[in-house]
């Protein structure tokens, strides 16, 4: 196996599909092309929504159907307890307190709501929660109500849109964007987007995992399609926002994955909006993939 197939299948098992496919599209006559044409065909395979926008929101359906069987209060109290949960909130209350504070808040990308409930608990404020995936938006209607303290049902907002593309009507003085970038096809458009709907000196605050999050449940249901598109290390989030005023990025280790022994974290990461900031870049992806000796990963579902 060459040195880059091998990298491919690294990235590949980090889902980091953006840098994998640029990888494996670069010309090389030295190497017998039949492995990374295997490779290119998983690909397709289980991240279709990559070469067909009309299958996006499917993957997302399907996602949404399985976390809706999961018992809410379990993972409701699963979130409480969890280090990244401590961390944002944290990080949340230290950063607000260097801008406004602000009443409006957007969580993009809600999923269930039950993130949004617990800073509802925390900061109060007016709320509106957006989510690709309907069912996910029905769940996140009552959850909030369940869990959310008195009057944020009231006062909160639900939108849901079948299509990677939104139209935000509203400013807002906060925005979360958690576990969104990494699914997202174009992460730049959509900071742009989101940023464009923040109030001047208001907070956006991102968090992407980072490391093989989805292999274990690759290991276990390798039918599913996968999610996630591309990984952030903390290169790429400085080549992407290092010129954003008040940059805080903070990472959260988990220690190693018990199914592949990759590292693995959280990357939190918050700004505040200036009227002259410059354009959001796009990652060095040539600097991502330069070649090099990793681990062999091997891919569920996958047939060399």
């Amino acid at each position: 196996m060459s040195l880059r197939t091998n990298l491919a299948r690294w990235l590949i098992a980090r889902s980091d599909i953006e840098a994998a496919l640029y990888l494996l599209q670069i010309p090389d006559c030295s190497i017998d092309g039949a492995e990374e044409r295997k490779l290119e065909a998983y690909i397709e395979k289980y991240w279709p929504m990559l070469f067909d926008e009309q299958t996006y929101a499917a993957v997302y359906e399907e996602a949404g159907n399985v976390e809706a069987k999961v018992d809410p209060e379990q993972v409701y109290r699963a979130i409480e307890k969890s280090a990244r949960y401590e961390a944002t909130v944290a990080h949340l209350r230290r950063v607000l307190a260097e801008g406004s504070a602000g009443k409006s808040w957007l969580d993009f990308g809600c999923n269930r709501g039950l993130w949004a409930a617990h800073f509802y608990n925390h900061f109060g404020g007016d709320w509106t929660l957006y989510d690709i995936d309907q069912t996910c938006i029905a769940e996140a209607k009552k959850l909030v109500a369940r869990f959310g303290s008195e009057g944020m049902a009231e006062k909160g907002c639900f939108l849901t849109k079948w299509a990677p593309g939104v139209s935000l009507h509203n400013n807002f003085d906060v925005i979360l964007a958690f576990e969104v970038l990494e699914h997202v096809l174009d992460p730049v458009q959509t900071l742009t987007m989101l940023e464009g709907k923040l109030n001047v000196d208001g907070l956006m605050c991102i968090s992407v995992p980072y490391g093989p999050f989805e292999y274990d449940m690759w290991s276990k249901h390798p039918e599913r399609k996968r999610e996630h598109v591309r990984e952030f290390g903390f290169e790429c989030l400085l080549e992407m926002l290092g010129s954003r005023r008040n940059l805080n990025i903070q990472f959260i280790n988990y220690g190693r994955s018990k199914v592949c022994s990759m590292e693995l974290g959280h990357w939190i990461v918050s700004w505040h909006k200036s009227a002259d900031d410059a354009p959001i870049c796009n990652p060095n992806l040539a600097c991502k993939t330069a070649l090099r000796s990793v681990p062999f990963v091997a891919l569920p579902g996958f047939k060399s």
